[in-house]
């Protein structure tokens, strides 16, 4: 590898320019250039060696780079340079970061102050929480508006709970307000015997059976429930069962009896 050229060898390598920064003119290196930068054979920058050769090889603190101040990146003058951060360095520039940290206000022209400004966890990028806020509105508007444009499903039962249902078949059986369930079922399978007495053959049953077997199918429709799957139907079901086979039981041993 070829060293670092001599500070002669370096300047010999740049010519003045007609651009002028704060009345010094632009220093351009003539050597080879990379992205407008000018760079030695070694791949050094260099406008970063021309300000290490003026101003000392420590004058560049860690973690700082250099920005050129007359926006010439081929000028390797040191009084158009100057130590800064990166992020320094690109929010000078005209780059889309610099521009949009330049911004004071929304693209709705809401400020960009710090009660109205939300960071993205993971980028840092700034949002309108106004605009954010009148978004989520829009969204809620529109997924309303889609769930009512759905057709409506028919044939489902409304589902209630096991204690509405309780207070309905109360009312409904003649039981009075709030009858527990032990009462409730003894009078559903009251109904049900009374109603499986009737001969099926008869063609003018009493206008109790028919009352009777009418009333046991509703009742049968309102103990179904809403679904075979929650915890208040599945406990209606199993209640009705078990009451169900205790009458049985009974029926049997009075018949032998």
């Amino acid at each position: 590898m070829q060293p670092e050229p001599t500070a002669e060898r370096f300047w010999a390598r740049t010519k003045t320019s007609e651009q002028i920064h704060e009345g010094s003119p632009c220093l351009e290196w003539t050597g080879r250039l990379d992205q407008g930068y000018g760079r030695l054979d070694r791949g050094t920058l260099a406008h970063r060696m021309a300000y290490l050769l003026t101003n000392g090889p420590d004058s560049i603190p860690a973690g700082m780079e250099l920005d050129h101040l007359c926006r010439n990146r081929a000028c390797v003058n040191p009084a158009h340079l100057e130590p800064v951060t990166h992020r320094e360095n690109v929010m000078r520039g005209t780059s889309v970061s610099a521009r949009n940290a330049a911004r004071t206000h929304c693209p709705q022209g809401h400020p960009y102050t710090e009660e109205n400004t939300y960071r993205t966890p993971t980028e840092g990028n700034r949002k309108c929480r106004t605009c954010r806020l009148e978004e989520s509105r829009r969204r809620r508007e529109r997924e309303k508006a889609a769930r009512a444009a759905r057709p409506k499903e028919t044939g489902r039962v409304p589902r209630r709970t096991a204690e509405q249902r309780r207070l309905a078949l109360s009312e409904a059986l003649g039981l009075g307000t709030g009858a527990p369930w032990d009462a409730i079922f003894e009078r559903v399978a009251e109904l049900r015997r009374l109603a499986g007495e009737q001969p099926a053959h008869s063609e003018a049953p009493s206008d109790r059976s028919a009352i009777e077997r009418a009333f046991a199918e509703r009742l049968a429709a309102e103990l179904t429930g809403c679904c075979t799957e929650c915890d208040a139907c599945i406990e209606i079901a199993q209640h009705l069962a078990g009451k169900e086979q205790r009458v049985a039981a009974d029926d049997e041993e009075s018949h032998r009896g």
